[in-house]
């Protein structure tokens, strides 16, 4: 049940377990083991790392008395292209890593925790939020106001 769960910042200390979410968030959306590169965990949290430092990045997590059963991150998004549009005008915030443990999804969770980070998003200026769903979180996005974007793939391998 959520009412003995609290949605806070992550700690330090919680990196290993956010790093672990992003794999399992991988493994839900049908990657392999053997589609990972063998220092993933060593990649995560470096990136972690780098993004939370100047305050442009942050995680948020569902603890259940000290056991962590869902996370988020957040950061300010970084751009595939020049910025060349004011702040103020154009910053999106990017939300990654949406996870909940199998047993206490279905209450809310990946709501609450990204509310977090569009809270978080909005607090350092961002005017926009850019996140990937997976077919299971495409409702929970569309039901906090995310929409279809004109961004466009084609798959070359």
């Amino acid at each position: 049940m959520t009412q003995n769960i609290s949605i806070r910042p992550a700690r330090p200390e919680d990196d290993d377990t956010l790093a672990e979410a992003f794999y399992k968030m991988w493994l839900d959306n049908g990657m392999t083991d053997a589609d990972f590169i063998p220092d993933w965990k060593a990649a995560t949290l470096s990136f972690m790392t780098e993004t939370s430092h100047n305050n442009q990045g942050r995680a948020f997590v569902a603890d259940n008395g000290g056991r962590i059963v869902g996370a988020a991150q957040c950061l300010i998004s970084r751009k595939l292209y020049p910025q060349a549009l004011k702040p103020d005008v154009r910053l999106d915030g990017y939300i990654w890593g949406v996870y909940v443990a199998p047993d206490h999804r279905r209450q809310g969770l990946a709501k609450q925790l990204t509310e977090a980070c569009v809270g978080y998003l909005d607090n350092i200026g961002c005017t926009r939020v850019v996140l990937h769903a997976s077919e299971s979180g495409k409702p929970v996005y569309t039901a906090l106001g995310f929409g279809s974007t004109n961004e466009m793939r084609r798959v070359l391998a």
